[in-house]
Order: C-alpha cells, then structure tokens, then sequence
C-alpha cells in the first residue's frame, strides 16, 4: 500500500502540487528528494535519524516565511 510504514512514500509526490510540497512541486524549484536527502555510502540524511540529520536550516535562515505561524 501507499507509505504503510516510515520512510515509505505515497504515489502523492509523484507530481506533488504547491501545496502538498513547496520544494517538488512543478511550479516551485521541481526539486527531487535526493535534493535535499543526499546519499553517501548508501546512507540516506534525514530529519529522523541522528546520522546526517538535516533541517530547514541547513538552506533557509531561521524565519524565512513572512507568516510567523510557518516559521
């Protein structure tokens, strides 16, 4: 089934809107996951694992959105 356990994607960000992805989107930067989640050794970085943990801080400032509700 779609994303039935962690770290399983759903068919969604196949071509995910603005919306559901700022970063995929087609209309936005179109990244690819491996954009942001660089490999090395067959290790993935990620915001859930201690090992190459990555964050919206590693490419954003700490308040990059005008709404302070997002940030």
């Amino acid at each position: 089934g779609d994303a039935v356990k962690h770290g399983d994607l759903d068919t969604s960000l196949k071509a995910p809107s603005h919306e559901l992805d700022v970063h995929m989107a087609a209309d936005g930067p179109n990244f690819s996951c491996q954009t942001c989640h660089v490999t090395e050794d067959h290790a993935i970085a990620g915001s859930r694992y201690e090992m190459g943990a990555i964050g919206c801080q590693d490419c954003h400032e700490s308040a990059p959105h005008e709404d302070p509700d997002i940030n």
